[in-house]
């Protein structure tokens, strides 16, 4: 009987330390698109689309590739950090614009640096060229 209690604490013990590490690690989300341009919903503005939390260190990274197919015409994309607020989005901390293109063996990085702890975050994407882009990319939290 003790052995029994002692396992099942022990189990409940162990799940919530995994449920509350796993909640703020790792890969949290990620996105792909194709064909993606100034023109394209919403005025070229796309939203990952899971939700994800920020915890107490303040920042998130992405890592990414985008590109137009040609050499010579680089996709331009604007990243940032916003918050699903009862009024919209909410941008925290700054945001970064990438000119390149690369691949998804290449993959660029960046990190957002204050952004405030809380749940229901995001990752906003801009395109800033008319040439259709495509591209994919993941959010990490330390």
């Amino acid at each position: 009987m003790k052995f029994e209690k002692k396992l099942g604490a022990t189990a409940v013990l162990i799940g919530t330390l995994a449920l509350g590490s796993s909640a703020f690690a790792g890969v949290v989300d990620y996105w792909e698109f194709t064909n993606f341009d100034t023109t394209w919903k919403n005025g070229g503005i796309l939203y990952t689309d899971d939700a994800y939390s920020v915890n107490s260190k303040e920042r998130v990274t992405i890592k990414f590739w985008q590109s137009t197919g040609v050499n010579d015409a680089l996709a331009k994309i604007q990243y940032g950090v916003v918050e699903d607020v009862w009024y919209g989005w909410k941008l925290h901390g700054d945001t970064e614009t990438f000119t390149l293109n690369n691949n998804g063996s290449t993959l660029e990085s960046h990190t957002f640096y204050d952004i405030p702890e809380g749940d229901d975050y995001h990752i906003r994407m801009v395109a800033k060229t008319a040439r259709r882009m495509n591209g994919g990319g993941n959010v990490n939290i330390p």
